[in-house]
């Protein structure tokens, strides 16, 4: 190991599945459709716009939630998540982000 190999930073790189590489959603950029409130808790409620409805979302699909502003896309949001973890990334973590991004709430 030389000297500049010990200051080097020693990046990470994801790299998804097969699914997720070929997936339509990947390279879409995602942002919400309903006006949502923080709770005294930290959790947060969407109110439906199209029906008398409050939902309320398991941790993951909050995550995905807040970070939907419109200013990144599916993949990128993958990457970003998946760097969180450095080495020991779930192993489908790519599916299952990429099926809560086809679900409709």
């Amino acid at each position: 190991m030389g000297l500049f190999d010990f200051f080097s930073k020693n990046e990470f790189k994801y790299v998804p599945s097969e699914y997720f590489l070929n997936h339509y959603l990947k390279d879409m950029y995602f942002y919400r459709t309903m006006p949502f409130s923080k709770m005294n808790d930290g959790n947060i409620v969407a109110y439906d716009p199209n029906a008398p409805r409050v939902i309320t979302f398991d941790p993951w699909p909050q995550q995905i939630f807040l970070n939907a502003t419109g200013q990144i896309t599916v993949e990128q949001y993958l990457n970003n998540t998946a760097n969180l973890y450095c080495n020991n990334v779930p192993e489908l973590l790519d599916k299952f982000i990429i099926d809560e991004f086809g679900k409709t709430y």
